[in-house]
């Protein structure tokens, strides 16, 4: 394939030996003026930790059922979820995603890192062991005893580091192979380095100890295991026999999930996007995508591409066919996009499903249709942000007098309700740590600002909830807009803050820092996750006490087909329990109310009835009518 890099081996394995390295913290550090920012590992993943609030089994995936398989074993993470599939792996230590790779073969990768399936450390005392595991099950080769001529070969990609941390020299991502007395042999070991692009390795699997029904194969990483760092991306993994070296399957794949609609952000307030609908410039015109051939026919793709509104029906399609395409090249093509989308649905969010793909032709022999639609849901609810949600790193400052802001064209006059910022735990102890929360009207450096508003004796929090943000609301009430308003925060203290990077956006014109009494631009590209929230109905994530009485409370968007949100005038005083009825007034769904967020994408199609319930003061019981559509 082209610009991959190809390693060939036909390995004799030995058996693996385990051993104890020492640490080294990493940190890279760019030195600007006086002060210097310094870019370091995330702590926890905050995107595992979300989904595990939302699913109670989520800790107990590790123990599947051991079915055996049989060739062809294909997987290129391509599905829907952050963990491998359950019909081909054992185990759920790996994040699937695609965010954390730089162009993977296709959509999708298996990221390991010091973080386990539930999204926090593995320790935090160890300086180096074995971290994620991704382990096959049990696979049919014993047919290989009796046929000497039998070409049976593993393939797969990796990566070093992608958009994360580079593992250490020191650390390795290795692969096992499982022999017939159940004995697991190393049968590959690479070290860490900077980033590489996605290489191939091709394993020729000719030991007889191998050639049983009960074979298997894993993929482990050795090094720190209390950071979401040390980061070895996995792709495309094919095992099959009657294989030649460095061939393929017959495929070609989305390489990347399509982007944000908008031309400014990631996501708006829905009634601000509302005041600004019929102004052209709010959207994209064109959205460009791109699709990976693998040893596929040459000739024509035939990409597609749809958005499908809040109420499952497709309001726009774009189809282009005739994109040439030839083999082990990435083909790109650009949608036209709709000058607008409808406004009129109900409620003060909604949420669009866009999807690109390609219309293959199901006929060909071995075609793997898993990677050729790619998914982006573009949401509108009650904020603005530039970042996509997903932080690869943490950045932080040293200096005096810091400050932080990022800049938003707010497009009508509303409440600034409160700033969401993603601080991530660092290896220091922030809780005696004090930082003011702030909005200003203007910053133009070297020296000019003028601060609207200030809270301070507020402390850097990490949530586990929505995306890990935590939620800081005025004190006051602050009308902005329409206009340029700067949310950010200042430091009381010199120390390294933690602060969430996205770096698959770049929105660094957007971004100013302060120190040492100068405002500077910030010139890498990345994007802070720093958030304004506006409007009435909001939920105050990460508030622990609220006194106010319950009124009530909203469900949206209203009808839904993958997820709930629960907004509150004021919230209850104590945790709460929900139940969803479906029409006949069964109970079809129950638990703890979490986060503010509910899946019900596991629910049929029709009309329910949500409930919530105060588990301490029971005088306390609201309902709201939903429609749950798929």
């Amino acid at each position: 394939m082209n610009n991959y890099k190809t390693l060939i081996l036909d390995y004799r394995p030995s058996n693996i030996v385990y051993g104890i390295l020492s640490t080294v913290i990493l940190f890279l550090s760019f030195s600007i003026t006086d002060a210097q920012i310094v870019f370091y590992p995330l702590n926890n993943n905050p995107t595992i930790i979300n989904n595990n609030l939302k699913d109670n089994n989520a800790a107990t995936r590790t123990s599947l059922s051991a079915d055996t398989l049989s060739l062809p074993f294909i997987d290129d993470f391509a599905q829907e979820g952050i963990y491998p599939s359950s019909d081909l792996w054992l185990d759920s230590g790996v994040f699937v995603n695609s965010t954390f790779c730089d162009n993977p073969p296709t959509v999708g990768v298996a990221t390991f890192d010091g973080i386990n399936k539930l999204g926090n450390r593995y320790s935090t005392s160890a300086s180096r062991q074995y971290c994620d595991t991704l382990t096959s099950k049990p696979i049919r080769l014993a047919f290989a005893s009796v046929q000497p001529d039998t070409m049976i070969w593993l393939s797969f990609y990796y990566q070093p580091q992608g958009l994360g941390i580079a593992p250490f020299t020191s650390d390795t991502l290795i692969l096992l192979f499982r022999d017939s007395t159940g004995l697991w042999n190393r049968v590959w070991t690479k070290n860490g380095t900077t980033k590489q692009p996605f290489a191939r390795v091709n394993i020729h699997i000719t030991d007889s100890k191998y050639f049983s029904d009960r074979f298997q194969f894993r993929f482990m990483n050795y090094g720190p295991p209390n950071a979401n760092t040390d980061h070895w991306n996995i792709d495309y993994v094919y095992l099959n026999n009657n294989r030649i070296n460095n061939d393929d399957i017959v495929d070609f794949g989305m390489v990347n999930n399509p982007n944000t609609l908008l031309s400014e952000f990631h996501s708006m307030p829905w009634t601000h996007y509302q005041s600004v609908a019929s102004n052209p410039s709010t959207l994209r015109s064109t959205q460009t995508d791109s699709a990976r051939n693998i040893n596929y026919y040459g000739g024509t793709l035939d990409p597609r591409f749809e958005i499908i509104d809040p109420t499952g029906a497709q309001f726009y399609s774009d189809a282009l066919g005739g994109v040439p395409t030839s083999q082990g090249a990435v083909s790109s093509f650009t949608f036209d996009l709709p000058s607008a989308y409808p406004t009129g649905f109900p409620g003060d969010s909604a949420s669009f499903l866009v999807k690109s793909y390609l219309n293959v032709d199901t006929s060909i022999t071995n075609e793997y249709q898993k990677n050729d639609t790619s998914y982006y849901r573009q949401n509108f609810y009650n904020y603005y942000a530039y970042d996509d949600g997903s932080a690869e790193v943490n950045t932080g400052l040293s200096g005096s007098n810091l400050k932080w802001a990022m800049k938003y064209n707010v497009k009508m006059r509303d409440t600034l309700k409160a700033a969401q910022i993603y601080f991530n735990p660092t290896s220091l102890d922030l809780s005696t740590q004090l930082i003011q929360i702030a909005v200003w009207s203007n910053i133009a450096p070297p020296t000019t600002e003028t601060l609207l508003h200030k809270m301070i004796n507020q402390r850097p929090r990490n949530i586990d909830s929505i995306n890990g943000f935590a939620t800081y609301v005025f004190d006051t009430t602050l009308v902005v807009g329409p206009g340029d308003i700067w949310v950010g925060f200042i430091q009381n203290n010199n120390v390294l803050i933690g602060l969430g990077v996205d770096k698959n956006t770049d929105s660094h014109t957007k971004m100013f820092y302060a120190a040492n009494g100068t405002w500077n631009a910030y010139t890498f590209s990345s994007t802070w996750m720093i958030r304004p929230v506006f409007g009435k109905h909001f939920s105050l994530v990460g508030v622990d006490e609220i006194t106010e009485a319950e009124n009530s409370f909203e469900v949206f968007p209203n009808p839904a087909n993958d997820k709930i949100y629960f907004s509150f005038d004021n919230s209850p005083h104590h945790k709460l329990n929900y139940e969803l009825l479906d029409i006949a007034g069964r109970t079809v769904m129950k638990g703890k109310l979490i986060s503010e967020e509910l899946s019900i994408s596991k629910l049929n199609s029709g009309i329910y009835f949500v409930r919530l319930t105060d588990e301490k003061n029971r005088s306390y019981s609201k309902t709201k009518k939903i429609i749950v559509y798929h």
